[in-house]
């Protein structure tokens, strides 16, 4: 008989760092190939990446990651949290949102969001913002066919010695999308 996985979505736990940080490098290399410096998106270092998390924290303010799954492999994963942005108090933010190419096009992505958006609801935001690349035409589609709107926001990154521009935006998470 032939075993089924399935997949589901659930919290983050600190034992999930590794694998959630070689999904990130690995989405960050394919997507943002051609937008960073290649030498370092060759070099990003899981261990690294995974020493950045903080999925053990619980207080009002720290990020709070769900993870999709599928048996023990780590799809994607969405972070959440009260905006940093300091002209927009008061507003959710979806701090990252990383799917691993093999799942691109799957649906991982959009359950990710929903799960998203239903946690910043159930925080007691009814707006949220986010920050994409600007070069980043995949993510910016996705995030507009979700119903997220620039808000005409910019910001610059240096990566690596690269200016990267950055846009924000918004969604309304109560009514209408």
């Amino acid at each position: 008989m032939a075993e089924t996985t399935t997949r589901r979505i659930r919290r983050a736990a600190p034992s999930d760092a590794m694998a959630i940080a070689a999904m990130h490098v690995r989405a960050w290399q394919v997507a943002y190939r051609g937008i960073v410096p290649d030498g370092f998106l060759d070099t990003m270092d899981v261990v690294a990446r995974a020493a950045r998390y903080t999925l053990g924290a619980t207080g009002p303010a720290d990020p709070r990651t769900w993870i999709a799954t599928e048996g023990d492999r780590v799809l994607g994963g969405v972070t959440v949290s009260p905006s940093r942005d300091e002209d927009l108090p008061g507003l959710g933010e979806v701090r990252s949102l990383y799917v691993h190419p093999d799942a691109w096009g799957t649906g991982v992505g959009r359950a990710l969001m929903a799960q998203g958006e239903r946690l910043l609801i159930e925080m007691g935001f009814t707006e949220a913002l986010l920050w994409v690349l600007e070069a980043n035409r995949r993510a910016r589609r996705f995030y507009e066919i979700g119903g997220w709107r620039p808000d005409g926001a910019r910001k610059t990154l240096d990566i690596a010695g690269r200016e990267i521009p950055e846009v924000r935006y918004r969604k309304s998470l109560v009514g209408p999308a």
